[in-house]
């Protein structure tokens, strides 16, 4: 299941989203030839028609199949989650000072701050721990969710651009 999620991120989450969205759905259109989406919509199809029985065949026989594949800030986000899941708090505070000290060219158009966010329900749920999980000694309030994401995703933002530590 998933849910809508509205937050404002900070320019360098941004900034990190569009940068991994471009990279991997430049990756995705390389990977997937012309001849191999008609076998993906006859895929689709074949689910509708052996699924869905309680669909009219009628209305089965008027679907028509358009398939984008496409990389969204939404996907971004889940999988900079699904590949971070396991960090230690150590590695989180490492990533954390990094992504402190990384420089972005702020001149850079990366669109709106605030993407309606459409996530997979556990995503929403482990980030929101994060939000308790990141608390320092010192601090009163969770840490922002918008925060939390710029960490996660700038993890993966190395992971898909190569980048040591």
């Amino acid at each position: 299941m998933r849910d809508y999620l509205n937050i404002r991120l900070s320019y360098e989450a941004k900034y990190f989203i569009e940068s991994i969205q471009t990279q991997l759905q430049e990756s995705l259109q390389k990977s997937i030839s012309e001849s191999e989406m008609p076998l993906i919509e006859k895929s689709i199809k074949s689910f509708i028609n052996n699924e869905l029985k309680g669909f009219d065949p009628k209305t089965i026989d008027a679907i028509s199949i358009t398939t984008i594949l496409k990389v969204s800030s939404s996907s971004v986000i889940e999988g900079a989650f699904k590949y971070s899941k396991n960090f230690s708090l150590d590695e989180w505070i490492k990533i954390e000072n990094e992504m402190n000290a990384f420089r972005i060219d702020k001149n850079i158009e990366v669109g709106s701050l605030t993407p309606k966010l459409y996530l997979e329900k556990d995503v929403i749920s482990g980030l929101n721990q994060y939000q308790k999980d990141f608390m320092k000694e010192s601090m009163i309030r969770v840490v922002r969710l918008s925060y939390v994401i710029s960490i996660v995703v700038f993890a993966y933002y190395k992971y898909i651009f190569h980048i040591e530590s």
